[in-house]
């Protein structure tokens, strides 16, 4: 039988503990009017195990719990018009962006999907890296209790082995009223673990206005380039590699192209670009790489991260992202390193990067 990689499992884990939790986080309001939400008097509640800490308004009640490895809190609001629930898990492998998109998506299904009228939209980045997704339920009439419609916003983050949950439910009708409250409480809210960008602004930002098109000697290959980007060539015999590397030195292109006859499965694929990632980078502190995921144009794309220090003394995380392709005999590897607070804010533009890569399977290898 296969064994599922290390993400399956992790999200396997998650789905039991989501079952046993799903029951409790679900707020039915026995008044749906506009919850106490007041952060005039805010408690700051600390987990015992230092794993996070929150700030709350000092009437709501938290409920602590550990199940299958995970530290779970839900915080609800005296007349059960509005909960948060927070749930801490614990991993050494890095997620991806796709992987954590999943990952929330299936926890928020699997915690909330048995709701009347549930509805979920799909993941969205968020500036800090971490992802968004909203999502909601009714609680039906009965006697005593109004119908109402609940609103459920749940992010995912990941720092260092941690990786944490938290999802606020409140009624839809009092959410405009009340959603500045809501960011003050998400936004007090403290997870443990190194912060991917916490030395982010002692390093000189990237900067990628525009790109141009570049064409390889020989019509091998072409990609999209930041304007203003110096290129270098380090090709040896048998690989064909082309750098470019922004002005402050903090951001790289690299693009390799390798003569290779053998027609690679995607799963051998996939071994090469994690090999390639993992003895190019592996001995750089706070390295670790995602697990490789197929894009809709075919390539495979696999996240990773390293430290550098800063001038602060400090460190900074690096994020990068590397794709693989194959052309008949011809196999390319592009990467792009960026500082890892500044992923999110240039995706747009190294989207255009990352599919902008081309092969000619008829151009002759140098």
């Amino acid at each position: 039988m296969r064994k599922p990689a290390p993400a399956a499992m992790l999200l396997l884990a998650l789905l039991a503990l989501a079952a046993c939790q799903s029951a409790a986080a679900t707020p039915a309001p026995s008044d749906p009017s506009i919850p106490d939400m007041r952060m005039d008097r805010p408690q700051t509640y600390e987990d015992p195990g230092g794993l996070f800490s929150i700030a709350l308004p000092s009437t709501w009640q938290a409920a602590p719990s550990a199940t299958l490895g995970a530290q779970i809190v839900q915080f609800r609001e005296p007349r059960e018009n509005a909960a948060i629930v927070t749930t801490v898990l614990t991993s050494t492998q890095l997620l991806g962006t796709s992987a954590m998109a999943t990952m929330l998506a299936e926890h928020v299904r699997a915690t909330y999907g048995a709701q009347p009228g549930f509805t979920q939209y799909p993941a969205k980045l968020q500036s800090d890296g971490s992802q968004l997704i909203v999502w909601g339920y009714d609680t039906p009439a009965s006697a005593g209790r109004p119908s109402a419609r609940m609103l459920g916003n749940s992010f995912i983050e990941q720092r260092g082995q941690h990786i944490a949950f938290i999802s606020t439910v409140v009624p839809s009708a009092a959410y405009a009223h009340i959603q500045p409250d809501i960011d003050s409480i998400l936004n007090s809210y403290h997870l443990a673990g190194p912060a991917p960008d916490a030395q982010a602004a002692a390093l000189s930002p990237v900067t990628i206005r525009e790109t141009q098109a570049y064409t390889a000697t020989g019509d091998l290959f072409g990609v999209s380039v930041p304007e203003g980007w110096k290129k270098s060539d380090t090709s040896t015999p048998g690989q064909v590699r082309i750098c470019w590397n922004d002005p402050s030195s903090n951001g790289y292109l690299i693009v390799s192209v390798l003569h290779d006859d053998s027609q690679r499965t995607e799963a051998e694929r996939a071994m090469l670009l994690t090999s390639v990632i993992t003895q190019s980078f592996s001995g750089i502190q706070g390295f670790a790489a995602a697990e490789p995921q197929l894009q809709d144009d075919g390539q495979l794309h696999v996240e990773w991260r390293y430290l550098v220090p800063t001038p602060s003394q400090g460190s900074a995380q690096m994020i990068g992202h590397s794709f693989i392709q194959q052309r008949r005999d011809k196999i390319a590897i592009l990467s792009l390193v960026l500082p890892a607070g500044q992923d999110a804010e240039l995706r747009p533009t190294t989207q255009r990067i990352f599919t902008s890569l081309w092969l000619n399977e008829q151009a002759a290898f140098p």
